[in-house]
């Protein structure tokens, strides 16, 4: 910095080889705001101070000491001054308050769910028996773009579907008529054509058949294990025991029937039963149990709602971590294993509270993490 008159004043920067820490946004500008700026002739460094202190800018170095090498600029670096100890001691909590997060009190709620609520409290309205609630906008009144074009286009190709799926027409009519008849949804009167609101957003609808609504359509040719397995449903995943693998090749049959009456098509099968799976289209099986010879090779394991499903033995397993082998057992060493399972029907509870004891009374000694 001695070279340059016009920097005269200004700590040298400190060479840094850490990682970097932090990365300020162009969206937190008070930490960026100019307070002072020193700057020299053309093609000189310039240096700006700002909240968090100095930066300088531009080469630092004349081309000739650099030659072919890039010009060298100085810039500010955070430095996180946290210990590694500090943090280990914040994953500790961190674990504690999770695993007994539902001791807690409070609704959990977030500051904008409770704006939600308070919103609804105060303009909750009774029509016809219904209760009226606004929609919660985070600008009021909301700023949405112009979206008519799209909408014209997407009504343009919903007449062509109905047009060549006759099935379909009447039943799509009959839904948007019982809108209408129930106050859902309301004709626009002629006079309001073109008139445009403050506000106007308009919905691109196309019709969406539901499973439910299929096996609600074709009740006639629905067997009761299949309105069983409606309560095994996790989001899109069926996960489902039966007795035998007789009967496991019948539901699926029954399952891919009345699905594809609906316009569904289930895929990605497992079974631990190589007959049940010999009994599915190899293209509607899971692409592990695609590629094995299922006569030949033992059937693969597979993740089912996170945890180890291994077919061959039809056994759950759990995935962890290991205690390294030679030397004691850490405090870190025990952070690490517990952090790492994942175990949602409690296989290895009777295991894990011995070791989340064993945490706490080395938490209570102070031992070290190292």
């Amino acid at each position: 910095m001695a070279r340059w008159s016009h920097l005269a004043g200004i700590e040298p920067l400190n060479t840094y080889e850490g990682e970097e820490q932090l990365l300020i946004g162009l969206d937190a500008p008070q930490a960026l705001t100019p307070l002072e700026v020193k700057a020299g002739n053309s093609g000189e460094p310039f240096a700006i101070r700002t909240p968090l202190g100095w930066t300088v800018s531009g080469p630092i170095r004349p081309r000739a000491e650099v030659e072919d090498r890039p010009e060298e600029v100085g810039c500010v670096a955070v430095v996180d001054n946290i210990s590694q100890e500090t943090r280990l001691e914040e994953q500790v909590r961190q674990l504690w308050e999770l695993d007994a997060s539902y001791l807690k009190k409070g609704d959990g709620l977030s500051v904008e769910d409770n704006r939600v609520i308070k919103l609804w409290s105060s303009t909750v309205t009774k029509v016809m028996g219904h209760y009226q609630l606004p929609i919660p906008c985070r600008r009021n009144p909301p700023k949405l773009p112009d979206n008519k074009l799209m909408a014209l286009r997407r009504l343009e190709s919903l007449k062509k579907r109905l047009v060549r799926d006759l099935p379909l027409r009447p039943r799509y009519t009959e839904e948007m008529q019982l809108l209408l008849d129930k106050g859902y949804a309301e004709l626009v009167p002629h006079n309001e054509f073109h008139t445009r609101p403050r506000v106007s957003w308009y919905l691109l609808h196309h019709p969406v058949l539901k499973a439910k609504q299929a096996r609600r359509d074709h009740r006639d040719v629905c067997p009761a294990n299949v309105v069983d397995a409606q309560q095994n449903l996790y989001v899109d995943d069926l996960l489902i025991s039966m007795q035998s693998a007789d009967e496991g090749i019948r539901l699926v049959e029954q399952l891919r029937h009345v699905t594809s009456l609906g316009g569904f098509r289930l895929t990605k099968w497992v079974s631990n039963s190589k007959e049940v799976l010999e009994s599915i289209p190899e293209s509607e099986r899971h692409k592990e149990v695609k590629e094995i010879d299922i006569e030949r090779k033992p059937l693969p394991a597979e993740r089912v709602l996170g945890v180890r499903w291994d077919l061959e033995k039809d056994q759950m397993a759990v995935v962890m971590k290991h205690f390294e082998q030679g030397g004691s057992v850490t405090r870190r060493d025990l952070l690490r294993v517990i952090s790492s399972v994942y175990d949602p029907l409690g296989f290895l509870a009777p295991l894990f509270v011995r070791a989340m004891v064993r945490l706490q009374e080395e938490e209570r000694v102070g031992r070290g993490y190292i």
